[in-house]
Order: structure tokens, then sequence, then C-alpha cells
């Protein structure tokens, strides 16, 4: 009796206390890695078995309704658990759902980031390559817009391309007429260059259209010219003139 009584204890304190644990780890940080490691291993462990234990409750025979609530709460907290560590759910951000709301209208964008510099050599081959994929981007489906800046001097230059997904980024970077393009990134378009890719949380702005003179719109139009380099591939609009 004594040893089935001790059974029964271990199985409801495990039951009990692993999932709700378990949970509470998910919001451990996962930096550094072997942080994430740990923690994952610990929610691993303690979520299977208090799964495993309270299953046992719900479905047994001849269970008291106390022991029984105990076995569906370890039961629901432990696959939240491993759902949140797992990342099939994700928990929202209450400071940044407060002060961003709304901003992409439920949906979510991403931005690649792309900062070259071009060589000063091969502008035939480069402009042939970049006039051609400036179309073809915009048949990616999840393809947004881009926008484009580079200095006529320095050559060097910063593309920001807009996606809805990190998918059709995917799809893009993959693309065979764009694979093609980026084999010559180094050997004939680029001194260097650096690609980031992050998500927009929120924009907002002002064009200042009713107060700039035409007089000051040409001196912009003159320092920065939008040349439409794309950034999730290696080229950019026509800036003959300009390069």
């Amino acid at each position: 009796m004594e040893s089935l009584a001790l059974v029964v204890t271990v199985i409801l304190f495990t039951s009990m206390v692993g999932g709700p644990t378990a949970l509470v780890l998910t919001y451990v940080p996962s930096k550094p890695r072997w942080v994430r490691i740990m923690r994952t291993l610990l929610v691993l462990v303690l979520s299977s078995v208090s799964l495993l234990f309270g299953i046992q409750l719900v479905i047994g025979d001849a269970i008291p309704l106390f022991p029984r609530l105990i076995g569906l709460s370890a039961v629901v907290t432990s696959v939240l658990a491993l759902f949140y560590e797992f990342n099939i759910l994700k928990r929202k951000d209450k400071k940044a759902g407060n002060q961003l709301s709304g901003s992409n209208n439920g949906t979510r964008t991403y931005a690649v980031i792309f900062t070259s510099k071009r060589q000063d050599a091969n502008s035939d081959l480069y402009y042939q390559h970049n006039d051609s994929l400036v179309e073809h981007i915009k048949t990616i489906p999840g393809y947004i817009r881009h926008h484009s800046v580079r200095h006529p001097e320095s050559r060097e230059g910063i593309t920001i391309a807009y996606f809805d997904s990190l998918d059709a980024i995917d799809q893009w970077r993959n693309d065979d007429q764009h694979i093609e393009a980026k084999s010559m990134a180094q050997s004939h378009f680029y001194e260097d260059y650096n690609l980031e890719i992050t998500e927009v949380l929120d924009q907002y702005g002002w064009s200042g259209a009713q107060s700039t003179s035409p007089q000051e719109g040409k001196e912009q139009e003159g320092v920065e010219q939008d040349s439409g380099e794309q950034a999730g591939g290696e080229h950019e609009d026509k800036e003959r003139g300009q390069s």
C-alpha cells in the first residue's frame, strides 16, 4: 500500500508541476545558445513526463474528479509549453502591440536591405542583367516594391526591397535568373556588398509635397535618383550618366 501511495503521489505531483514548470521555462531567453539548448531539453523532458501522467489521469478508470482535473491541466500546459518552445504558437509582444497595432493592416512585411559599392567597369553587362531583373522580380509572388539610391561618384548604394513573406524572399533568392546574375556579383559587378533581412514592424512618413518648391525638388533629384536597384538581387535600374 505504501508503494502504491508513493506512485500515486509522484504521478499527481509530476502532473501538477511538470506542465506549468515547462510552460514557465519557455519564457527563458534564447541567448546564449547553451541556455536555449538546456531550456529545450528541460521543456521536452518535463512536458513529456507530465503529458504521459496527465493522459493516464484523464482517461483512467475510477479516477476521482480532482486528480482528473490535475491530469487535464497537465495535458494542456504540457502541450502549450511544447507549442511555444518550437514556435508553433508565438506570444504577442504587448508593448509592441500597443504601440504598433494595425501598422501593417494585420499582415507582415519583410525588408531585404542590400548595400553595395559598384565596380567602375562592366557597365554594359551590369545594365543588361539589371534591366531584365528589375522587370522579372515583379513577377515573384509576394513582391511588394523596392527603392534604391546610389552615389554617382563613390558608387556606393543602398536598396530596400519589400516582400510579404519569407517564402517570397526564398523564392527570389533561388530564382534561376537571379542566381545567374548573382554568380557575377563579385567578379564583374561589385567591389563589396552586404545583405540583411528584417521584419517591418511599423511605417509612417511625410512626403513634404506641399512645402517643397520645384527648384528644391530638382536639387533633390540631382542628389538622390532612385536607381531601382533590387535588394534581393545584386542589380539596379539604369543610372547611366551618373555612374
